[in-house]
């Protein structure tokens, strides 16, 4: 995150650019040791060289790392925030967590955004769109209680509606409700349980995973399913064939790299569609 932001700031505030002919950075190069230590040391210098033009820095799921790692890095930006007051600096941070862990700050703002209409009435749309069981009165008591059992949380929402859109594509109407209440509540243990679930295709599931998270750039559709097609094939050769441009449709491909991660990645809706885990899912797979 420090080395993120600091390409960012160097790359779009040319003033700052003088701190990498530091003679500690310099010694750092030479070391090839780009420390957390020395990445805080280096932030705060670039942000403290800032002219008078604001500058506001955005940092999203908090939740994500170690809540002692969440805390000192807290504190470094409160440090800085300090340093950068009386130079007349304009440097604003704007951190994005979920409920838990809860990190104070001494000086902030708080928005609290989970309880507000917004955000339910985007869960009730999502279920509503997506989980297509039709407009009976036992459809819409799943569908609040998807929202209910959810307290929030999108990605539990987002797994439920596809583990409940596969029974009923089985054929299971009338079981939906016991296959809801076996779900677990708790975003963790749903993960685990979906890992953990299902002994068959593994070996997918794990090159689906490693293929995404080890790939230098985001992959598209068509780049996971050949490279999956690929590594398959070591274990049957019979898989792979010669390419054809044309034997595989794009929503074939895309049903397959959502299957074979177990539904822990997604295909995301742009111009060029690229393959993405699904928010938070990284974190429990590491």
């Amino acid at each position: 995150m420090y080395r993120h932001i600091l390409l960012q700031l160097l790359e779009q505030r040319t003033e700052t650019r003088h701190i990498l002919s530091s003679p500690n950075t310099i010694a750092s190069f030479d070391r090839y040791e780009w420390t957390v230590e020395v990445l805080q040391d280096l932030l705060e210098q670039a942000v403290l060289s800032l002219g008078t033009d604001p500058v506001l820095c955005y940092v999203d799921a908090l939740d994500e790392c170690k809540e002692d790692d969440i805390r000192e890095m807290i504190e470094h930006f409160e440090h800085i925030a300090e340093a950068a007051i009386p130079r007349g600096i304009r440097f604003r941070m704007c951190f994005a967590s979920r409920l838990y862990p809860r990190i104070t700050m001494a000086r902030n703002i708080d928005l609290q955004l989970v309880g507000h209409e917004g955000h339910e009435q985007d869960i009730a749309n999502y279920i509503q769109s997506n989980l297509a069981i039709g407009k009976s009165r036992y459809a819409e008591i799943i569908r609040a209680e998807i929202r209910d059992k959810a307290q929030g949380v999108f990605m539990w929402v987002i797994l439920v509606v596809r583990m409940l859109k596969e029974e009923y594509d089985r054929g299971n109407l009338d079981t939906l409700r016991a296959r809801l209440n076996k779900i677990p509540q708790k975003l963790h243990d749903l993960l685990e349980d979906i890992l953990t679930r299902e002994t068959a295709n593994l070996d997918a599931m794990l090159l689906s995973i490693q293929r995404v998270l080890f790939a230098r750039s985001p992959l598209s559709p068509e780049e996971l399913y050949y490279a999956m097609q690929s590594g398959l094939s070591e274990n049957d050769p019979g898989i792979l064939g010669k390419w054809d441009p044309t034997g595989t449709p794009l929503d074939a491909m895309e049903n397959f790299v959502l299957t074979s991660s177990k539904g822990l990645t997604e295909v995301t809706r742009s111009k060029q569609p690229k393959v993405q885990f699904i928010h938070e899912s990284v974190r429990f797979s590491a």
